[in-house]
């Protein structure tokens, strides 16, 4: 990761620092993942207007990210395995277990309480597209998520504009729905 910078260097960059920082981030998909990074832009331009983003996200080995939920009302994710390593490895929403598997896409809704771990030696890769929800009122839909984006690129720059995960949840929430690999205080 370091070859590619992708660990921001401040909160709220300069404009040269977010261009650098992209330019790296863009490069990283092109240079370890050629042929995906090539078939997700062409299916970008073709869904225009249907998704919201595309990604790969990495989760390192030994990784618990804490049972959370995003703000985006109007997206629905959906996840597929690039490089899903064997063993204890896995997201659970609002208490159902799944596993990513190598080529398969499964939906989930961000804004109910999920957690992710990859308790293996190897890092997991996933190709997350995000998704407007169906309705009636597509245009407004779209309106309030591009506000919603602006706002989140207003904060941090380097978060994309994508949701980030909330973990401001009451106790019994989080003890709910957190997996086994996590510790609540």
């Amino acid at each position: 990761m370091e070859k590619y910078n992708l660990t921001p260097t401040s909160e709220n960059p300069t404009s040269e620092e977010f261009q650098s920082f992209k330019a790296n981030y863009n490069r990283f998909y092109e240079e370890v993942f050629p042929n995906t990074s090539k078939a997700i832009k062409n299916f970008y331009v073709s869904q225009k207007g249907k998704i919201t983003n595309i990604s790969i996200y990495k989760l390192e080995a030994g990784t618990v990210i804490p049972v959370h939920t995003n703000y985006d009302p109007h997206i629905l994710r959906c996840h597929m395995g690039l490089i899903v390593p064997e063993g204890d490895i896995g997201i659970m929403v609002e208490g159902e277990r799944r596993q990513w598997e190598i080529g398969k896409f499964f939906a989930f809704d961000s804004m109910r309480p999920h957690t992710v771990w990859n308790k293996t030696p190897r890092a997991r890769y996933v190709l997350s597209v995000d998704c407007y929800r169906a309705t009636d009122r597509y245009e407004d839909v779209v309106a309030v998520h591009r506000a919603l984006v602006d706002l989140r690129m207003k904060e941090s720059k380097f978060s994309l504009g994508l949701s980030g995960g909330r973990s401001q949840l009451k106790l019994n929430v989080r003890k709910r729905y957190a997996s086994e690999h996590e510790q609540h205080q």
